[in-house]
């Protein structure tokens, strides 16, 4: 505030929103998500875990203890939704799982996502694009940023929830999480090798 008492503008409409989201927040007893996907919708395969969350979104995780995490995180909040059609099958040494709008490839006991042992295909325009770990998205639009504490001067931004290239891979692996108390509050994740993808 001013001396004289009066608030800034920008400070002033932020007071307002916030005072608004707080009026109009549902009780938290009366939340209405759930980190924790539906288990048919789950397939684990060796140090991996794959979860079909719509035929276009799959969650597709690496933990070097196989230990997998269930948390809400700050982007996804809600897993637990309608479980998809989908096939999931071993050939040999790779697992195959098929959405019908998305096949993902996975080489079995080969370690972390990388671009020799997983990969994903789909229909855009009724062209066939194959996308792996490393395939640079340059269409991508940008998102915001988690914060701004520590930035001086030019800033870039997130990778974003859309692209001109038709498909998008937002990796969760290092945001924080929210834990299970009444008023949800973030927390580390959990110490270890992880990753925590989700390609859509």
């Amino acid at each position: 505030m001013l001396r004289d008492g009066h608030c800034p503008p920008m400070r002033l409409m932020l007071v307002v929103l916030l005072a608004l989201i707080i009026r109009n927040a549902p009780p938290a007893s009366g939340r209405t998500y759930d980190p924790v996907a539906d288990p048919e919708a789950v397939v684990l395969v060796d140090q991996a875990r794959f979860t079909v969350l719509t035929p276009q979104l799959i969650r597709m995780e690496w933990s070097s203890d196989a230990r997998f995490e269930d948390h809400a995180s700050l982007v996804f909040i809600n897993r637990r939704l309608p479980v998809p059609p989908f096939n999931a099958y071993s050939d040999g040494d790779w697992f195959t799982l098929d959405t019908e709008k998305l096949i993902v490839k996975y080489k079995k006991n080969s370690g972390k996502f990388a671009g020799h042992n997983l990969s994903v295909e789909l229909l855009l325009n009724g062209k066939k694009i194959t996308w792996s770990p490393g395939t640079e998205d340059e269409g991508n639009l940008q998102g915001t940023m988690r914060t701004l504490d520590g930035v001086r001067g030019g800033a870039s931004l997130e990778q974003g929830l859309l692209s001109r290239n038709g498909w998008v891979l937002i990796d969760d692996s290092d945001r924080p999480l929210f834990d299970n108390s009444q008023w949800p509050w973030a927390m580390p994740r959990p110490e270890g090798d992880r990753q925590d993808w989700y390609f859509l």
